[in-house]
This record gives structure tokens, sequence and C-alpha cells, in this order.
């Protein structure tokens, strides 16, 4: 029996305490006349005093046992019921597939085991999350008949995985098509800046095999030309004037719903934000922006920042910004942006160390070793649960664990023999395959264990990332524990707690997901939670970014820039190929992201948000002599989108402005207006909030562009209407619960299925507090008993 606590620190307590008892049952506090009064009491009562003091140390270990809450996993075979509960999703897109098929299902299966039919979704909504929450009881079973495309309330990821976590077997049903159809979508900017080109996105969704469509495209009511990408979906760019402008997307086809064949999108296009240029030298890089923002390039920073969207501070001295840092810092403070580009009089080289400048900065200045800092401390986390030996894919007979296995393998070759590493193995309890050490003492052993491992047991990630955390004691640096897992927990919140105490140890906690069903959102959040990163298996090169072998990558002359982090505004969908031949030692700061690196994961691009405001770090030059590449057409986008992010909200100067998003009809949107005049409106009721801020609600009742204050929003026909046809990702949903997609014709199938998913292993723990109270409980009574007889004894002496 393997035993876990779950307040560890509790315990730390004990031996304070006993010194503390020990202390306090040594002295005495009975006032004696003289010293050999003093001297026979004591020797009278010696044998009762440590007597006393033994069964108060063992009554308080034993108090302090219980409180930190000990307890052991307990695995139960539970028998569920065998009833199904049939979904039958109403939304109108569900007018394409034939839905008597689950009358059919339910005449064939209702004599086996019981079963119920329930209608879910409306006309235009269809809030399958919502309702699959309300429907499942735990330890059921759950069969939809729908599209699975759910535009309201939660989302259905998450409450599959949510099902898992209540023992809910969630089953979808393959519905053949009745009817076809074609949607129309627009994807691209609402608001964008004056001169800029923009891109947009023409998706089409198709269900079943309609004829041959038609696309036309407008702008402004003008034809625009538009460039095929990919089966069903095209783009085209547009660079536009000031104000506001109509696009809109029409499909000339055959199809069920008309509805659904146009589509309305509005753009905002604002007048050039005010960027504030600070250099020293004759910077090449003002060329590339004068064209998109209004720049006032200075040599120093005035006092009044309140007019600029942004400030860029171009390889400037410690020394010019020392005396200007409070204003810079209360400008930031308040919402603005800040970009600091490198070069050679700034970061290392402009004496910004220590600094009250570099508090502002996403980075601090000096020289580190991979990831960050001078001594590195790794441990791998390998899940080895019966689950991780299912097929890594439907079309890959690898199992996960496997998969693992090659993963971890790889990553130990790209550490650097210099860092110290460890390895622990996890089910429903952890084993230490290697403890910390140099990876160039212990590589071989840890290959060796790691190789040898099989699937089996319950799964607690929580034991796996403890004992790594136990593992870590004592170690100095960089604390950082890698997760390789399918995600699958049975108590998830004891791991989510644990990455917060991560979190405020500085443990940075990277998660490696594994396998189509993973579990991406629990993954990912206990990585965010530690400032770290969820990684796709065929993203772990990145962690060589990190960890890499130091002595395979020699200091060169000219290094390739790599996109680190790709989910952030700055990089995502941008490529980069350039390469640079000099930079700034700097290293990230722990709460900032790291957008670019060099490829042994120097810092290029880093950002973080600072008060209201924003800050970027470019640790290289702004093109002059380090980084020209960065200038091509190609590569400058990441300049571009940088300043875009440090700006935030581009109208954030103005003194009037409207903003509205494009909405759907029937839905309330929210309108809200910054003027410094009272509005008054024949459709509209404004409510004051704040001194020049006004919010109103606006319901269309009909669809196309309309009008508010002179801006102009889209209305589009109901959400039900935009996406047609199956979710592709359902099927991979549904396995999340350990359930699966059956043909209708699968009926004893599905029946089977529910008999066998009926019988459950659930791992629940089970608390041991009360045997610890009952024994302290006990040795006090037995105390006071004792002590009872020896007063009589001596009473009668």
């Amino acid at each position: 029996m393997n035993f876990y606590i779950e307040y560890p620190i509790i315990l730390a307590f004990i031996i304070p305490v006993l010194i503390v008892l020990a202390i306090l049952m040594n002295k005495c506090f009975i006032k004696f006349t003289n010293k050999q009064e003093k001297r026979e009491y004591e020797k009278a009562h010696k044998g009762r005093k440590i007597f006393v003091i033994i069964t108060r140390c063992f009554i308080i270990l034993y108090l302090l046992v219980a409180l930190s809450s000990p307890y052991t996993l307990k695995e139960e075979v539970m028998k569920g019921d065998y009833s199904l509960k049939i979904l039958v999703d109403n939304s109108t897109s569900m007018e394409l597939f034939d839905t008597n098929v689950a009358n059919d299902v339910f005449n064939n299966i209702k004599e086996k085991i019981p079963v119920t039919i329930i209608p879910i979704g409306s006309k235009d909504y269809s809030p399958i999350g919502d309702e699959l929450i309300n429907k499942m009881h735990g330890n059921d079973n759950i069969l939809l008949i729908t599209d699975g495309q759910n535009n309201k309330g939660k989302e259905l990821s998450h409450v599959m995985f949510f099902a898992n976590l209540l023992n809910t077997t969630i089953n979808s049903l393959e519905i053949p098509s009745k009817n076809y159809d074609y949607s129309v979508v627009i994807e691209g900017p609402s608001e964008a800046i004056v001169g800029t080109e923009n891109e947009f996105f023409v998706r089409i969704y198709q269900a079943g095999s309609p004829p041959e469509y038609s696309l036309y495209v407008t702008v402004d009511d003008q034809p625009t030309p538009i460039e095929k990408v990919d089966n069903n979906l095209y783009k085209f760019s547009k660079a536009l004037s000031h104000g506001y402008h109509k696009i809109k997307a029409r499909l000339e086809t055959q199809d069920y719903f008309k509805e659904n064949n146009i589509y309305y999108k509005s753009i905002h296009v604002l007048p050039k934000p005010t960027v504030l240029y600070v250099t020293a030298k004759d910077p090449r890089l003002t060329t590339l922006l004068r064209p998109i923002y209004d720049i006032e390039v200075k040599e120093n920073i005035p006092q009044d920042l309140t007019d600029y969207s942004a400030i860029i501070l171009d390889d400037m001295h410690s020394s010019k910004l020392d005396s200007k840092t409070e204003y810079l810092s209360d400008y930031v403070l308040e919402g603005g942006g800040l970009f600091v580009m490198g070069g050679e009089y700034s970061f290392d080289k402009g004496d910004y160390q220590n600094s009250l400048f570099e508090t502002l900065l996403p980075v601090k200045v000096g020289e580190a070793g991979a990831g960050g800092e001078l001594s590195t401390t790794i441990v791998l986390v390998i899940d080895i649960s019966e689950s991780t030996g299912q097929d890594f894919s439907r079309t890959s007979s690898t199992s996960k664990v496997d998969v693992e296995k090659s993963l971890a393998l790889e990553i130990i070759k790209g550490i650097d023999l210099r860092d110290r590493v460890g390895v622990v193995a996890f089910n429903h309890k952890a084993y230490s395959l290697a403890r910390v050490g140099l990876l160039g003492e212990i590589e071989s052993n840890i290959t060796q264990k790691i190789s040898a491992l099989h699937d089996t047991g319950g799964t607690l990630v929580y034991s796996g990332l403890k004992q790594a955390e136990r593992l870590m004691d004592g170690s100095l640096g960089s604390k950082n524990v890698i997760l390789i897992s399918d995600g699958v927990d049975a108590i998830p919140s004891l791991s989510l707690d644990l990455a917060k105490e991560f979190a405020d140890k500085n443990i940075k906690l990277f998660t490696v997901g594994v396998g189509e069903a993973t579990n991406r959102a629990f993954l990912q959040t206990l990585a965010v939670e530690t400032g770290a990163q969820y990684f796709e298996p065929s993203q772990t090169q990145k962690l060589k970014i990190l960890f890499g072998k130091r002595e395979e990558m020699p200091q060169q002359e000219t290094q390739s820039l790599v996109l680190f982090n790709t989910d952030h505004f700055i990089t995502s969908g941008l490529s980069l190929n350039a390469d640079v031949t000099g930079f700034n030692y700097v290293v990230k700061k722990a709460s900032a992201q790291m957008l670019v690196s060099m490829g042994d994961g120097k810092p290029i691009l880093t950002a973080w948000r600072y008060g209201l405001g924003r800050v970027i770090a470019l640790s290289t030059d702004s093109g002059e002599k380090w980084s020209t590449q960065l200038l091509s057409t190609t590569n400058s986008k990441i300049l571009m989108r940088s300043i875009n992010w440090a700006i935030g909200d581009p109208q954030k100067n103005l003194k009037f402005y409207v903003k509205v998003k494009d909405t759907y009809l029937g839905e309330t949107s929210k309108v809200l207006i910054k003027s410094n005049q009272q509005l008054t409106s024949n459709t509209l009721d404004f409510e004051k909030t704040d001194e020049d801020r006004y919010i109103s609600y606006f319901t269309p009742s009909k669809v196309g562009h309309q009008e508010i204050f002179k801006a102009i929003i889209a209305v589009n026909n109901p959400i039900e209407y935009e996406r047609v046809g199956l979710n592709n990702n359902l099927k991979d949903l549904v396995e999340i619960t350990g359930g699966k997609t059956f043909k209708p014709s699968q009926t004893d199938e599905l029946v089977d299925f529910i008999k066998t998913r009926s019988v459950r292993t659930k791992t629940t723990p089970r608390y041991w507090r009360w045997p610890f109270i009952l024994i302290a409980l006990i040795i006090l009574l037995v105390e006071i008993f004792v002590r009872k007889i020896i007063e009589s004894i001596r009473r009668e002496k």
C-alpha cells in the first residue's frame, strides 16, 4: 500500500513543535520557598514528567500527521447501469441529415437495454456542450446524434474532458446526409491601419456533395479578384483608405440553405497611429515604418508622451534613459506601448544591468546558459499508465507509451551533458528511474531504464510531478520538469494545485501531449500555470533550444532565428527566415514570453505586459548592421506585428470613437462610444460609464451592413447557418471519454460496448486521518489514566 501526503508542509512543523514542547515541559511553573524543596519536588516527579513529555510528543506527532492528510489510492470496480441516453440535435443545420436513424436505433436496442431519447438544441443554436453538461450524471452512457457543430455555450472539447472525469462515456453516430449545402465565411481583421495591406480569407464549408459553385467577392460594392489557396479556401489582399469599408462574399449555387450563401463583413481602417522613434542615429527602419505609422523621430525622450500610441527606443544608452525612466514607466503603466531595440549602445553594451530602466523590460541583462540560467536541472516525467497502451492514432498501431519513450530518449539526446537530469515514470504511483545527476555521468543508465518501460496501472499525474519535485530539492539555478503524457488524470485538481506550487517555487513545467485524444486543455493549463509551454510531439525540437547541447552549437558569426512561440499575436501564422550576425546578451524574465530566439536559446524577441501597457525587447539591432535580413518584405512583418501589439488599441488616443463588433441576426451586441459630448439617439439608450465613455446595446432585426453613429457593422444570418456538414473533430472528441463512433447498423456492437464500459475502474483517494487522531486520543486517555493511578497511590502513601 502506497501512502501519499496531501499537505506535506505540515510535517515540517513536527521538529520545532516538539522542541518547544520539550522546553515547556522542562520548565517548572510552581514557586518554591527554597532550592531544597524544589530539588525534592523535581526528584519526586521526574519519572512522571518524562512520561508526560513522551506521551505529549507522540500525541502532537500523530495529530500533525493527521492534519497533513495522508491518503492511499483505491481502485474500485464499479458496475454502472446499462441505460443509454440518446441526445438528438434538433437545430436547423440538422435538416441536412437523416435524423430518423435516431428512432431506428431506439427501436433496435430498447428491448436489450433501457434507453431514452432526449431532444437538444433549438432552431438557431446548437449548445451541444451545455446540453451534455445538463444530461450527464456520472457513470452513464450517452449517444450523440448531431453534426457536432457546437456554436453556443461551453467548448465541446472541455465538456468531453469533464465527462471523462465523471466516467461518462459519450458515443456518436454516423448520420447519413439527406440534403447538401454550402456556406461561406469571410475571415480577416476587423480593424486596420491606413496604408497597410490587409489579407482576408474566404472559407467555404460543405455538407454532402452539392453541385459546383461560383464565388464573388466585393469590397465597397466593387468586385475584387480572389486567389484559390486550397480546396474551398480563397484569399485576397487589399490596402484600404481611412474609414469603414463593407465586404461581401456571395455564392451562386443550387443547395439547401440560401441563408448562408452570402456573408457580410466590415473593417474599420484607422488613421496612422503616432509613434515616437527615439534614436541617436539615422535609422533605416523608419523608411519601412512611415507608410504605416506617423513617425516622429527625436534624439531624446520628451516629458509629455500622452499623444503617442507607442514609443520605439532604438539602441539607446542608459545615460539617455535614466532621467526619463519615470516618464516612460508612467506612460506604460497607463496603457502605452514600448518597443526597445538593441545594438552596440544598449542592453549589455548600454549599462542597462540593475538600472531602473531594466525593470520595465521583459528581459534582464546578462549572459546565461541554455534555458536562461547558469545552472539547469531537468526532470523528465513519463506517463506509463494503462491508457498509454492505446494506439497513438487511428492510422498508427504504435502505442502511445512507445512514442513517449522515443520522445524521452530524443529529448535526453538534446540536453547538454553538463546539465543535471533526473527521470520519473508514473501510473497511479511514481517510480524514480534516475536521481538528479550530471547527464554525462548517467545517460547510458537512463536510456536502458526508459527503453524497458511498459504501460500498466491507473493514472495519477500528481504522483509523478510530486516525485519530480522531491528529486529537485536542493537544486540550484533553473528548475524544469518535462511531463510527457496523454493528459488523462484520475484527480486533475491535485495536479493543478501542485502546478501552482511549482510556480511559487520557480519550477517550470513543460508538457508534451501524446496521442490523438490527448487532454490538451489540461496539459496546457499545467504549463501556463508555471509560465512554461505545451508542445505537440512534433514540436519537441524546441526543447533543444531551451536545453540544447552547448558543445554542439559553438558560437558562430551568423546564427539563424527561430520562431519559438507561434501562439502569440506577433508570431501567429508568420514565417521567419533571417540570420543575425550580432546580438545583445539578455535573459528572459520569469513572466515574459520569448517569441523569437537563436538556435542556442538566446532570446531575440521577448514580450510582456507591464501595468496596462505592453513592452517588447528586440535583443539585436534594428537592421543597421547585425540583422539586415529582418528588413526584407517577409521578415519585416514580425517588426510591424510587434509595433501593432505594443500599440494595442489604435483608437485609445482618439477623442471620439465607436466600437461595435460584427454580429448575427437576433444577437445583442455591445456598443461602446468615447465622446466628450452628451449622446442622443432615437434607437439606442446610452449609459455613461466614465467621464467620456458610454455604453449601449443593439439587437439587429435584418441582415446586411448597418450604420450606428457612422460606424458600419455587418449582420449575418444566425450562426447556426455558418458551419455546415459534420464536425471532423467529433470522432476524436468522443474518444476522450472512451467512447466510439458507430454506424446506424451497428446497434448490437453499441449495446455490447455499453455493457463493457459500464464496468468501470475508478481511482479515488482514501484518507487515513482518523487512525492517527484515534491513536492520539488513546495515548491521551492512557496518560490521564496512568496519572490518576499514580496520584491515587501517592495520596495513599
